[in-house]
């Protein structure tokens, strides 16, 4: 008659073949069939690798990172910046992320700081180099933006908010420009009389090119008359 092996023993039979490895001599000494060592041992086989698992490569730590409140400024200057993240955005990247909670009023000051100092870096740097720039006036929030560009480099020399876009407002912003070398062969530009009327007189020897983009815009615009006036002009003879 068969009797039913304990666990202990199927646990017996199953350390000893992992350790001696002759199943036969296992199988004579527990007086039982070899399939039985060979179930015991594998059922013994996957409790080892789950217990004591391989590392997963993808968990593997690349290096560690001390989290500081100057890092902490970087990461919600980078995800503003870098990633166009709101302030509220930084918020809550923050607190899923790190775990760290950060008020909006915070968010700000370290914008507006960045912005101070990036003040000071910019009004150092040497804008003679500049031979060919693109100005526009970019509204947002309902307010005026005074931008320069150099077309080679896509460097922002001007970026100024203003309440106007008069050509004593671009006058002032392009003197500024103009004592840290700003003197641009050619500046491509819209028909913009404020801004147009400021580099004629504050840089008369710059050739003022106009844009193509309006060009574009107006052929596009005078497309779409011709089309619709077509359209109007079949329904009109088939009626």
């Amino acid at each position: 008659m068969q009797t039913r092996l304990s666990p202990e023993c199927k646990k017996s039979i199953g350390l000893q073949a992992i350790s001696a490895g002759n199943i036969a001599k296992v199988s004579q000494q527990n007086q039982v069939c070899r399939n039985t060592v060979y179930t015991q041992k594998n059922r013994v086989q996957v409790a080892l690798n789950n217990a004591f698992p391989e590392p997963n490569p993808e968990e593997h730590v690349l290096f560690h990172l001390p989290v500081t409140k100057s890092f902490l400024r970087q990461v919600v200057l980078g995800i503003s910046l870098i990633c166009k993240a709101s302030y509220r955005n930084a918020q809550m990247f923050l607190h899923d992320v790190f775990d760290t909670q950060m008020s909006l009023g915070t968010i700000f000051n370290i914008h507006d700081a960045a912005c101070h100092k990036a003040a000071e870096y910019n009004s150092s740097y040497d804008l003679g180099t500049i031979k060919q720039s693109a100005s526009d006036e970019i509204y947002h929030r309902n307010k005026p933006h005074l931008a320069v560009v150099d077309v080679t480099s896509r460097y922002c020399a001007s970026l100024a908010r203003e309440d106007g876009r008069d050509a004593e407002t671009w006058s002032i912003h392009l003197l500024d420009l103009i004592e840290q070398g700003f003197h641009p062969e050619v500046n491509i530009s819209d028909h913009g009389s404020g801004m147009v009327c400021a580099f004629k007189e504050m840089l008369p020897d710059t050739e003022h090119r106009f844009d193509h983009f309006h060009l574009i815009k107006s052929c596009k615009e005078l497309v779409r008359y011709l089309r619709n006036r077509k359209k109007s002009a079949l329904t009109q003879y088939n009626k």
